[in-house]
């Protein structure tokens, strides 16, 4: 047994009262004449008797009803848990789970709103002058402050289904700073409402912590069928007028079930593009192939949809891509290089691309700026101030493809490639080989032959470079020579690209620019620089948004972002990124999926589309048992699983939290004892 109030129990001195009453109450006598007192002396000695059992009834009754009295203010109880000493004042901190599996049905209703009525209770269950704290997955500044009943009970019925996920052990660590601000008068208790979904409760990443006991209440909803859509991505980056498009649509089937003829539907610009017959079996992902034609350039909006049921928020993909009539390519040479013959002959009557040469003596930085490609072709020496236009625009989202030249300058290309956060060179071999494998897998050269051939008659090289082999740099080669060394590769860098090339682009030294495999190599370069801004973003706590100040109009920023064919409009706070970047905070406004639009002066400079995450779109639950079992496999000893078993809920949890309560037994044997030394006194003659 313990006391929630060890202090009044100084109050027991007060059992020294009866006793001084006891011992000092001294009656006084008055003297009576007999003429025969032998009678009288029995008579009184047999008074005197009773008269002491009387008082020590009485005696014994009022140190029990003292005592009894006391152990009631002091409150005892016997605790149910492991839990230590109770204080007197408690913080509790509510995780309700808010997710879209919340939304599904359990045998009492739905999963949220059983969660909230039961956040009621726990509530209810706690004496006056309790502070709650409300956390939910969306984080709302509303939710970091303490609350009390009342206030907690209005913030529960705004509550309302979120697309956002948070790992538990973030709210887990979310709660213990909170509470713990309340410092050591407080005790600390953390109840988690939701479903327990695996993709989401990772209890290998949970700590011990003895200052908050957590209470663990799970909500089922039994097994679920769900058909959803996964991704959609297309073929090749890079959108063009009159091209015939490839959208690939990944489907996932997570129910034990088989679909058949499941209609699946493209929209752009909401007027039908394409309509596919789905058949897909049980636990089965699959691809769909969409193809139409873009007859319009500018923002495109689409979306891909089909019916399913009862998980509805994942039946629909929302895609937006801009399709641009040119892309703008930049070629730099020396001053009468004749490899700027080859790159003039390839783009210049080419009806996507608005091509432009510079000699490097006399290039314009403004050119740098407005350009999506640039071939660095044959440069000998790389001043400082070039390298540095070099290395910004390809971090903000610029593509590069350097061709060294013959006699480089080789510390001038080494500062750039460090800059730019790729292998360095380490030297030249002026022997000669052939280029022996091309990665046809990449999009550089998908699609580009008929057939793979590792014997084709490849390109002779000469005068190669060698680059260093950091592990710690993620590069894709995309042609290799028979000695094994890469030839060309590509390295992402910032939000661009940089594909650099081994050997340099003259005649002399190779016979790669009167090679076929010239013609797709640097034209696809120049065609994947089109790929621009992703065709969907997913919705989460932190939205950002990077647009190429380009885009913008010249002294103003003034930007607004606002759903398609709506009203809703928002003021999005901008963050320099560069010279050439803005960073967009979309946190407050994108909550919803769809299209969204990006305006400078009251024109569309942006086209976006966002999506709600599919993390929740394959429900597996933990089971009560999964839990119990992973909660003392960790040694989560303060954690303790609560199953609502139909018993009085309030009454279960208020011994848990406080144990059992013996203090209304303990008053009303006080009372007892009182009512007892009252008959006594008043029937005992």
């Amino acid at each position: 047994m313990k006391f929630l109030y060890p202090l009044f129990l100084f109050a027991l001195l007060a059992v020294s009262i009866p006793l001084i009453i006891h011992f000092f109450n001294f009656k006084r006598y008055k003297t009576v004449y007999f003429s025969n007192v032998n009678f009288l002396k029995a008579v009184k000695k047999d008074a005197r008797k009773k008269s002491q059992l009387k008082q020590i009834l009485i005696l014994i009754f009022r140190i029990l009803a003292i005592s009894f009295l006391v152990f009631t203010f002091s409150q005892p109880y016997i605790p149910l848990t492991d839990r230590g000493k109770q204080r007197a004042r408690q913080a509790v901190a509510m995780y309700i789970d808010n997710s879209f599996s919340m939304r599904l049905e359990g045998e009492k209703g739905i999963l949220l709103e059983q969660a909230r009525n039961k956040a009621i209770e726990i509530a209810a269950s706690y004496r006056p002058g309790t502070k709650f704290l409300l956390l939910t997955n969306d984080f709302l500044p509303q939710h970091r402050y303490l609350l009390d009943k009342e206030q907690l009970t209005l913030q529960l019925g705004e509550l309302k289904v979120s697309p956002n996920t948070v790992n538990f052990s973030q709210i887990m660590d979310f709660a213990r700073q909170q509470l713990n601000e309340t410092g050591k008068r407080f005790d600390k208790t953390f109840y988690a409402l939701s479903d327990f979904q695996k993709n989401n409760y990772d209890f290998t990443n949970l700590k011990p912590d003895t200052t908050v006991w957590t209470y663990l209440m799970p909500f089922t909803s039994g097994k679920v069928n769900n058909l959803f859509i996964d991704s959609c991505w297309f073929e090749v980056p890079g959108r063009r007028m009159s091209q015939t498009e490839k959208l690939f649509v990944g489907v996932v089937n997570s129910s034990g079930e088989d679909y058949q003829n499941i209609p699946l539907r493209l929209q752009i610009n909401d007027s039908l593009k394409a309509i596919s017959n789905l058949n897909i079996g049980a636990g089965e992902e699959q691809t769909v192939e969409m193809t139409f034609t873009n007859n319009s350039a500018g923002f495109q909006c689409g979306m891909v949809e089909l019916d399913d049921y009862p998980l509805m928020y994942d039946n629909s993909y929302f895609i937006a891509y801009e399709v641009k009539n040119k892309v703008d390519v930049l070629g730099i040479f020396e001053d009468g290089d004749p490899s700027a013959d080859y790159f003039r002959a390839l783009f210049s009557d080419d009806e996507f691309v608005n091509y432009e040469a510079a000699q490097v003596n006399n290039l314009q930085i403004s050119r740098i700026k407005n350009t999506q490609c640039i071939f660095l072709v044959n440069i000998k020496n790389l001043s400082s101030g070039l390298s540095d236009e070099l290395v910004r625009f390809v971090e903000n989202a610029g593509t590069m493809a350097v061709f060294p030249a013959d006699d480089a300058e080789i510390n001038s290309y080494n500062q750039l490639f460090s800059a730019l956060q790729s292998n360095t060179i380490t030297g030249k071999d002026t022997g000669s080989i052939h280029i022996s494998g091309i990665n046809y897998n990449d999009i550089l050269f998908r699609n580009v032959f008929k057939k793979k051939d590792d014997e084709a008659d490849l390109p002779a090289l000469r005068n190669i470079f060698s680059f260093t082999k950091k592990n710690t740099i993620a590069e894709t080669v995309l042609m290799t020579m028979r000695n094994g060394q890469p030839a060309l590769t590509v390295h992402s860098s910032g939000n661009g690209k940089l594909y650099s090339f081994a050997f340099p682009a003259d005649v002399k030294n190779s016979s790669f620019l009167k090679h076929l495999i010239f013609v797709p190599s640097v034209y696809n370069i120049a065609m994947n620089s089109l790929s621009g801004q992703p065709v969907s973003y997913p919705i989460e706590l932190h939205n950002r948004l990077l647009i190429n100040r380009n885009k913008l109009k010249t002294g103003s920023e003034q930007l607004v972002f606002r759903k398609r064919n709506t009203t809703d409009e928002f003021l999005p706070p901008a963050k320099p990124l560069g010279d050439r970047m803005l960073q967009l905070d979309l946190s407050s406004f994108v909550q919803t999926a769809g299209h969204y639009e990006l305006l400078n002066n009251s024109e569309t400079v942006e086209a976006v589309a966002y999506n709600y995450k599919r993390d929740e779109s394959e429900p597996e639950f933990y089971s009560a048992e999964e839990i119990s079992a992973l909660i003392s496999e960790k040694g989560l000893d303060q954690f303790k699983l609560i199953d609502d078993t139909g018993q009085d809920f309030q009454e279960m949890l208020r011994n848990l939290n406080n144990g059992k309560q013996l203090w209304p037994y303990f008053l009303i044997l006080a009372l007892l004892f009182v009512f007892a030394e009252t008959l006594i006194i008043r029937f005992w003659r």
